[in-house]
């Protein structure tokens, strides 16, 4: 059979190797052909030793045959020879009858051994090839099973080696995006800050130049309703003037004209003119003034002519992009009108209708259309009283005050969490901002110490196929870190401790009481979740405890050993807030809750101030107090 293979062929036969072992398609057909060799020799050793047995039968039963057929010879030729003879051939004939039976019995004595030889050296041929297939298929087997968990273990391997570098980069990343994202959040906070404040700032000045605009608008709507009034009075009165006045009987209507006395300097005042009431008054226009106009004075105009010059002094102000209080200006350098002398109003010639008329359309001086207030000389005239300089911003009288009304809240019933402290958000923050750098830095070096392990404990798993949890010697290996991170956390609460109460914040290292081992605690907790998995996971073969044991392994990587980290920071670095207040001179320290807190940390809130050297009540040490606890304590 050209399928069948030799043993020195199984002994030498190899296999191409796949990503996750050796071909199986390869392992099965090798494997049939040593299943049909076997078959093969079970049926040459049937067959051997049925043709062994019936060979020795044929022999037999020919020698047989041959030895009649010699003795009937032998009777017919003693037959033929001599009767004489018979008892000697006779005789003869016995003789060679028992040596020929004898023969007979010896060959086939010899015959039954050597077929049992054969059928034994066969059986036992047979079991031997077959048991050394059944030990070369059994190697095989065995080496492909090894071959196969070496590969996987190095899969598995490579794997956490990825992972692990993946989420150092992603840490890596993320802590600098969010230092990144605070230093941005801090900045916009501080330009909100001052955008808010500038605008403040310039809205109160706005609110105040507002004020005392409406406060200015007010008192000229009321001059102006006074020289509203007054000028109807002014109206009716030169109305009642222009009615002609009969002339006296027996006095002729004549017209005398009164020359103009000068003395030829403009600076000479002519002294007025003695004249009776008899004589008649003629009217010339002055030089330089407009002609003479029988339309009214229209107040409304009047009105609207002084609010436009007034709103256009409060758009130059607000235009003015000044950060000062703007006070309005005071007419002290305007010239204010001379009053005339008491003595001489009286001989003053009356003035005629057209005359106040044309001193009241008269245009304004130059420069007074410049400056608004200067109209306040024009109201003085109308009211013939002196001019008064108008109120600074500064002296108008302030708003009055109006207190906010506080709304009765609902009562509610009183509630076993203690108030915030203002402060408390502040000691929290800058617990964690000093914390943070430190306990990342040590989380990676005990994440990588954490990966090596599993390495060295998978690999124990493959080639012991058992696993012994006092392998793992993870204590030394991460003793330095840990007592790195215990000393710098508790440096950071002796200077946090400082500079919150204003004294020198320098560094101070702890004491060895101060710095507690927590690497043989560590390696403890990790060496018994590994047993716990171990003892269900060992009797389901080595892939299932190695699968089991990764777990335990990626599941503290992730967040088992961060959370137990930060609690030693926490705690190392109250102990060090304890030193630091100490040193500062600090008699009290207060409890500083995290959100809402459990009730033994919502107790330690509200007793308040304790004494520096003293425990809360209710907790032995410094927080946290329990797993996931995030308060603090401040030296107050």
């Amino acid at each position: 059979m050209a399928d069948l293979v030799s043993p020195d062929q199984i002994r030498n036969r190899s296999f191409q190797t796949t990503f996750r072992g050796f071909d199986r398609t390869e392992v099965t057909e090798f494997l049939e052909k040593i299943s049909r060799t076997i078959e093969f020799l079970d049926r040459e050793r049937a067959r051997i030793s049925t043709q062994s047995t019936e060979q020795v039968d044929g022999d037999l039963q020919s020698e047989f045959q041959r030895v009649s057929s010699e003795i009937g010879e032998l009777l017919e030729a003693a037959r033929v020879a001599a009767e004489g003879m018979r008892d000697r051939a006779a005789a003869e004939a016995a003789e060679w009858r028992r040596s020929a039976e004898e023969d007979a019995t010896d060959l086939r004595k010899e015959a039954q051994s050597d077929a049992e030889a054969l059928r034994g050296d066969a059986w036992s041929t047979s079991k031997q090839m077959l048991d050394q297939s059944q030990a070369e298929a059994r190697q095989i087997h065995e080496a492909a099973e090894r071959d196969a968990l070496a590969v996987v273990g190095h899969s598995e391997r490579e794997s956490h080696r990825t992972l692990a570098a993946a989420k150092r980069e992603a840490e890596e990343q993320l802590r600098n995006s969010k230092m990144e994202s605070e230093r941005l959040l801090v900045e916009a906070r501080a330009k909100h800050d001052g955008i808010i404040e500038t605008a403040r700032k310039q809205a109160d000045a706005a609110q105040e130049r507002a004020r005392a605009l409406e406060v200015r608008r007010d008192e000229l709507l009321a001059e102006l309703e006074t020289v509203r009034s007054r000028i109807h009075a002014m109206e009716a009165d030169i109305e009642e003037r222009r009615k002609p006045v009969p002339p006296e009987p027996g006095q002729p209507a004549s017209v005398r004209l009164i020359p103009a006395e000068s003395s030829g300097d403009p600076d000479t005042k002519v002294a007025p003119r003695e004249w009776s009431p008899t004589d008649t008054i003629k009217i010339i226009p002055a030089e330089g003034k407009r002609a003479e106009s029988d339309e009214p004075v229209d107040a409304a105009l009047l009105a609207d002519e002084v609010r436009r010059l007034r709103d256009e002094a409060a758009m130059a102000e607000l235009t003015s992009n000044q950060d000062e209080e703007d006070e309005v200006e005071s007419p002290g350098s305007e010239e204010e009108p001379e009053e005339e002398p008491a003595g001489t109003s009286d001989d003053d010639p009356e003035v005629p209708p057209a005359e106040v008329r044309e001193s009241g359309d008269a245009e304004p001086a130059a420069g007074s259309q410049d400056k608004p207030w200067a109209l306040d000389s024009l109201f003085a005239t109308l009211r013939s009283e002196p001019a008064q300089e108008p109120r600074a911003a500064a002296e108008y009288p302030p708003e009055p005050e109006v207190e906010e009304a506080v709304l009765a809240e609902p009562e509610t019933p009183e509630s076993d969490d203690p108030s915030p402290d203002p402060g408390g958000d502040d000691a929290l923050g800058e617990r964690d901002r000093l914390l943070l750098p430190i306990t990342n830095r040590v989380l990676r070096s005990v994440k990588r110490q954490l990966t090596e392990a599993q390495n060295i404990t998978l690999e124990d798993v493959r080639v012991n196929e058992k696993w012994n949890p006092e392998s793992i010697d993870l204590a030394d290996r991460i003793r330095g870190d840990l007592v790195v991170l215990v000393q710098e956390s508790f440096a950071a609460g002796h200077s946090a401790a400082g500079a919150a109460l204003g004294a020198d914040a320098t560094r101070a290292k702890p004491s060895k009481s101060d710095i507690p081992d927590h690497s043989d605690e560590l390696s403890v907790a990790l060496a018994d979740a590994l047993a716990a998995v171990a003892e269900s996971a060992e009797e389901q073969g080595p892939r299932a405890l190695s699968a089991s044991l990764s777990r335990v392994y990626r599941a503290w990587r992730t967040d088992e050993a961060e959370r137990r980290l930060r609690e030693y920071a926490m705690r190392a670095f109250h102990r060090g807030v304890l030193a630091g207040g100490a040193g500062a001179g600090a008699t009290r320290i207060r409890w500083v809750l995290s959100g809402r807190g459990c009730t033994t940390c919502r107790a330690a809130g509200k007793v308040g101030d304790v004494a520096i050297d003293s425990d809360f009540p209710g907790i032995d040490g410094v927080p946290p107090v329990h797993p996931g606890c995030a308060c603090a304590i401040t030296p107050v």
